[in-house]
Formats: structure tokens, sequence, C-alpha cells
């Protein structure tokens, strides 16, 4: 029984919206980060800060400081004195708020200085548990053939793919898959540590205020092992088939039952309906894609790189929420068997499509060479 993790659910009370609560466990206490967001759009809404000190499921919480925002912005006290001279509300200073930790459910009640309140249940998101993908493939394509035909066919630079070498791994960013959710400490410590580090490696120097500069830089941090609240995705469906099947092993793919993953992503419709945000706290629960500047990044370019850019932990069912607003599939899956390694490797590379060309230097020229002459043996 833990509060650890992200809870999301709609409230109601004096205002109604949506509560987006993340909790990590750090040493010996809970740390909390929760953005009530209104639903009226011509007022603030909500940040809170907390700490819970023990494991009991009852948790009263007193005096806890309100702080106002917008999407992407902490307001100071002078924009949010025009706020209120503009909407004539007025925005309370301290919260009491009651947790009641019920597992999967966490219900939170709150009472502020003003007198305002609010209630809801909040479900964990099912990611954090550890549940497979509940997508269910296209059925029409179970072979490699198949799957060339099926991307010949479509139109171009509208989708984008992403290949997974377990067909049952929910799609999930390499920061939340990492036990994290407060975005708020990435920002601050974590990007901070990679800045001092990128600063003594690299010729060019981040602006990281800067949101293209910025975003080249986690994309950076990403190629590169660090965990990120971005999900790599590409224009290309064969580079995608090349992620999908890159690190299966012989030993692996003589099961008939194993599969590996394409996803399938509009993009471009996407962008069209959906709003874009560029940023990730204190922002409402949003999934943007960024096609960030390859400054320092020579795998971008070839890889035909494209990130996905979030603060949910689980994105599918975020996706699946949207499919019948904007009537389409929003997230597509693509099963293929996990046998046919050696064929779809080998086609691949006749494309020219390798770990040295993916992967310029030592290490991509290495693996290329070793799947040239040992395919996937070791």
């Amino acid at each position: 029984m833990s509060f650890a993790g992200q809870w999301i659910s709609n409230y109601a009370g004096s205002n109604s919206g949506t509560i987006v609560v993340d909790i990590e466990y750090l040493g010996d206490r809970y740390h909390g980060v929760a953005c009530v967001w209104d639903n009226q759009p011509d007022v603030p809404s909500t940040l809170v800060r907390f700490i819970i000190d023990s494991k009991a499921p009852l948790q009263t919480l007193q005096n806890i400081k309100t702080v106002p925002i917008v999407a992407g912005k902490v307001l100071t006290q002078e924009e949010l004195h025009g706020w209120a001279q503009r909407a004539g509300f007025v925005f309370p200073n301290f919260t009491e708020i009651t947790l009641n930790l019920q597992p999967p459910q966490l219900a939170i009640c709150w009472k502020t200085s003003i007198g305002t309140h609010g209630a809801t249940t909040a479900i964990l998101s099912p990611a954090c548990g550890g549940l497979p993908s509940v997508l269910q493939p296209i059925p029409k394509i179970r072979t490699w053939e198949a799957f060339k035909r099926y991307v010949s066919g479509l139109t171009p630079n509208q989708y984008v793919f992403r290949g997974q070498e377990r067909a049952e791994w929910r799609i999930r960013t390499t920061f939340h898959r990492s036990n994290r959710c407060i975005l708020e400490k990435f920002l601050t410590d974590d990007v901070k540590a990679l800045n001092r580090v990128f600063s003594g490696l690299s010729s060019h120097k981040y602006n990281i205020s800067d949101p293209n500069e910025y975003g080249a830089f986690l994309s950076l941090a990403q190629h590169h092992g660090y965990p990120t609240p971005l999900l790599d995705w590409t224009w290309s469906p064969y580079v995608a088939a090349f992620f999908a099947y890159r690190n299966l092993r012989n030993n692996r793919t003589s099961k008939r039952s194993d599969k590996v993953r394409i996803l399938k992503f509009p993009a471009k419709h996407w962008n069209l309906k959906m709003r874009h945000f560029d940023g990730l706290f204190p922002y409402p629960q949003h999934v943007s894609l960024l096609e960030p500047l390859a400054i320092g990044n020579a795998r971008a370019i070839p890889q035909q790189a494209i990130a996905m850019i979030t603060n949910l932990d689980d994105i599918e069912t975020y996706l699946s929420q949207w499919d019948e607003r904007l009537e389409i599939n929003v997230l597509e899956a693509i099963d293929l068997p996990a046998a046919s390694r050696t064929e779809v490797m080998r086609d691949l590379a006749l494309m020219g499509i390798t770990a040295a060309s993916l992967f310029p230097g030592l290490d991509g020229a290495c693996e290329a060479l070793r799947e040239q002459n040992f395919g996937g043996r070791i």
C-alpha cells in the first residue's frame, strides 16, 4: 500500500475541474505535488506542494500553501492581482487536505482559507501497476510482407511510428518507468545536473530557457540513455521496425508466440486538432509532439526522429480517450512475429537501415558488423 504514483481525476465542489497528483517516496517520506486545474478559463488554477511523514492510509495536511498557476506559469502577486481585478475573485493563501488511501483509489478532500472546497476519488494510473497494453493490433497485418504492403499505401508524412520489442509493453516514458513522477524536481534538479555535465562535454552551450534548444537538450540526453519525459518516435515505419527487432536474439525469436510491436500515431491530425505544449510543468495533462533541433545529436537526423513530450504516466489510456472525439483510432498497434527477425534485419540492411547508419560512430559501426557477421546469435 503506497501513496506513490500519479493520480488523476475530475473533481467537484465550489469549482470543478481536473486534479493531477504526483507523489514520490524519497528517503523516509512521501513528497507530493498537486495541480488543480479549474474548468473556468478566466481564473487561475492551483498548485500545492506537500510532504507526508508517515505511511498511515489516512492523512490530514494542514496549512498547505496554495500557488496560483496558468498553463506553464506560476503567477506573481502582481499578476494574480490583475487576474483578481478582471475576474472579481479571491485566491486562497492556504488549504487543508485530507488523503484517504484505499488502493487502487485515493480519496482527496480539501478546504481552503477562504472556504472553497473540493472532493474527488482518483484512480492510480494503470501503468504504475505494470499492467500490459490493452491495445488490439490491426488484425490484417500479421507478417513482415503484409506490413511492407500496408505502410507503402500510407500517405507520407502523416504518421509517426515507434518500435517495441514486446507487444505487451504499455508505452511509457523512461522517466516514469524509473518510478519518478514529480516533474518539478526533474526540471530543477535533473536538468541542472545534466546541463552542468553537458557544458563540459559539448562545444554548444544550451540555452534551456529557449524551447527549441531545451527540446534539443532533452532529446540528446534521451538518445544517450538518460531517463526523460520524452518518448522516441520516427517518421519512418522501417526505422521503427529496426528498433522493434534490434535487441532480439535467436534464443527468444524461436518462440512462435513472441511478438514485437510497431505503433502508429497520426501526428499531423493530432497537431491540427489538439492544443500543443512545449513544456512539462506546471501544465495541464497533455501529449505533444516535438521535433527538436539536432544540436550535437548526430543520431536524430538519420533516425528521422520526432519526440512525444508528456507529463502523463499512462499515455495509452489518455490517448484512447480521444478516439471518439477525433473520430479516428489515435494509437494503433501492429504486432509482428519475433521469429521473423532474420528476414526483417536482412531487408532493412538492404534499405540502408543498420546500426551504422542510425548510430553514426564506432559503436554503431561495430553493431552493424556484428549483425552482418553473427546475426541474432549473440
